[in-house]
């Protein structure tokens, strides 16, 4: 965490439980959450061909207030935002991402999940029955050692889809119901 904390200049606070006090207490211009703008293309295009995006994201800020400042912000409109202070589950718990599947009316097995950690991402969605994307897009930004990179001999072995670029979700083989499974680089 001190990696991180430093990465970006910021200052520690004592505790998790301040940090949350401060954290929920600071007004969205003050403290705006950043936004890969490389999702931010992607989400339009998905949304305008009706795929129905769902962000699901471990945050003490509520649904209401996602919703509002991406479409604010970057003109976006998910399906739906579950947050982990709603659900009261935070990724990896399977049930954050069986959330998804029941606000969609959907079964697990139908959802891509993608993600940046092998963690609370892949591993969730998958034991949540849901497919699994993991991004690496992020990860040259990321302080050395922040979080640990799986050995790539899982991705070939469980049949995870690696990309490094969002736009690769924009393929029609992916949107086609075809399983894509690559090893990295």
């Amino acid at each position: 965490m001190r990696a991180y904390a430093e990465c970006l200049g910021a200052e520690l606070l004592p505790s998790s439980e301040s940090a949350g006090r401060v954290y929920v207490s600071e007004d969205s211009n003050d403290n705006a959450p950043s936004v890969n703008p490389e999702a931010i293309e992607v989400v339009r295009v998905l949304t305008e061909r009706e795929v129905p995006v769902v962000a699901i994201t471990n945050t003490s800020r509520d649904e209401a207030f996602w919703q509002e400042f991406l479409r604010s912000r970057f003109g976006l409109s998910f399906r739906h935002v579950i947050t982990s202070c709603e659900v009261g589950r935070a990724k990896p718990d399977p049930e954050i991402f069986r959330e998804a599947a029941r606000r969609l009316d959907l079964l697990p097995g139908e959802i891509l999940h993608v993600g940046d950690r092998w963690e609370s991402d892949v591993e969730g969605a998958r034991r949540a029955g849901c497919g699994a994307a993991l991004y690496r897009g992020l990860w040259a930004r990321y302080p050395e050692g922040m979080y640990p990179q799986p050995d790539p001999r899982l991705f070939a072995a469980i049949g995870t889809l690696c990309i490094d670029r969002l736009d690769e979700l924009l393929s029609g083989s992916l949107l086609g119901g075809r399983r894509v499974s690559h090893p990295p680089p």
